[in-house]
């Protein structure tokens, strides 16, 4: 049986008061609704040119219209993307404005939005036609909370080609150019950063201006705040010695890749960040990451002990500073729930909804992060265990750039290119 929605319009302009309630069926697909019992709405006058009101008209009235908001999907888990659809009564012309019930705002008739933390949510389409008449519908969007991933068949996408790539340390799933990945060798080579297809076919080599790789560990993908630039961030943060006074963060426009092949490269200029352990001593560190949602960036430290420290640095990121890390969290991947030791790798989703960290091996951990918790929340909770594809050594990972899979390159020659899909 199909569920009916009781809906009332009601004639705004003052000259025809009228008013009409009709029930219609719902799609049982999406979330719709017709003038709900909060709703008001004009009606159109020509349905009824003798101006009988009883069939839901305004007589002597301009043309009206019914506003319908609809939602695809209708409910879900965090993180919900959500495509809203505004419909008027028979073709009428009218500027839709969305209320989306967590702060957010939207205009246009087909408006998509991202749930990032889980609850009900009122959503508000408001209507107005080019005579000023307006009209408003609501419904209300179910947000579970989010739960952990199952990980599907990792598939071998290639291998890296490039004979100048054996020490693959750092990959990064490029956010503006599809079929792009980025990654650098560790300590021994210079201030490269390679440009590859997602089969392994070598793109294009790019040199950091001012910038030297005492011990490259890691690489993570980030965007400008106010111009919404693309950005890669280089972590010049091994120390194996533990004797660095400071490590440096190099941070660089991404540049414009084709991966449909052919040599390219140039060269890359941007900001020199140096940093410094809030306890004045060395850490050994593999891990950098860059939180999408705060533009805060965090370097997560490597024992062997399975001590790890979390440490981080909030914007602006300005060229040249030197600044003092702030102490987040510490873990031990020596102790259940986490195993592992060392950790190697980490990144945040592209909507930071979720941050994965990895240790040698195949073990690898999630976090989930529902609206803006801290990073002290975030590793509060119980993480996801992630089994991987065991590699020789494993020191490099990231999101695809939908969040819907992992990527992972090992170091060494000819290294496989591995693509592990997350399932909800």
């Amino acid at each position: 049986m199909r569920a009916h929605t009781l809906f009332a319009a009601v004639c705004l302009a003052p000259l025809w008061g009228c008013a009409a309630v009709h029930d219609a069926p719902e799609h049982e697909d999406t979330a719709s609704a017709e003038l709900g019992s909060t709703g008001i709405g004009v009606w159109d006058s020509e349905r009824d040119p003798a101006g009988d009101d009883t069939g839901g008209t305004c007589p002597h009235g301009p043309p009206g219209m019914v506003a319908r908001a609809q939602a695809f999907p209708a409910r879900g888990a965090v993180p919900l993307s959500v495509d809203f659809e505004s419909k008027a009564s028979q073709g009428t012309q009218a500027r839709a404005r969305w209320d989306l019930g967590d702060g957010a705002k939207a205009t246009g008739g087909r408006v998509r939005h991202t749930y990032l933390s889980a609850g009900s949510y009122t959503v508000v389409l408001s209507l107005q036609d080019r005579f000023g008449q307006r009209v408003r519908d609501t419904l209300v969007m179910d947000v579970a909370p989010a739960t952990c991933p199952s990980v599907g068949q990792a598939q071998v996408l290639g291998e890296v080609e490039h004979e100048g790539v054996n020490e693959a340390s750092g990959v990064v799933d490029s956010r503006m150019n599809p079929g792009v990945i980025w990654v650098h060798n560790d300590s021994g080579d210079g201030p490269f950063l390679y440009a590859l297809s997602h089969t392994g076919e070598h793109l294009g080599t790019y040199e950091l201006l001012d910038a030297s790789a005492r011990d490259w560990e890691d690489l993570a993908a980030g965007q400008d705040p106010e111009s919404g630039e693309h950005l890669l961030y280089i972590g010049d943060i091994g120390d194996n010695s533990e004797t660095r006074e400071s490590v440096v963060v190099y941070r660089v426009p991404e540049p414009r890749v084709l991966a449909s092949g052919g040599e390219q490269g140039g060269t890359l200029s941007g900001a020199t960040l140096e940093l410094v352990y809030p306890d004045g001593l060395a850490h050994n560190a593999e891990t950098l990451m860059v939180d999408p949602v705060t533009d805060t960036i965090y370097v997560v430290t490597k024992s062997y002990g399975g001590t790890t420290g979390i440490f981080s640095k909030p914007p602006p990121h300005l060229h040249g500073e030197r600044a003092t890390l702030e102490e987040r969290a510490w873990l031990d991947f020596a102790s259940s729930p986490l195993s592992g030791n060392a950790t190697t790798g980490g990144a945040f989703s592209p909507l930071g909804d979720r941050l994965v960290i990895r240790t040698y091996g195949s073990t690898a951990y999630m976090w989930l992060r529902d609206g803006a918790d801290t990073m002290e929340q975030v590793l509060a909770k119980e993480p996801c265990a992630l089994s991987l594809p065991w590699e020789r050594q494993a020191e490099s990972l990231a999101f695809s750039v939908a969040g819907d899979a992992l990527l992972s390159i090992s170091e060494g020659p000819q290294a496989p290119i591995n693509w592990i899909p997350l399932e909800r």
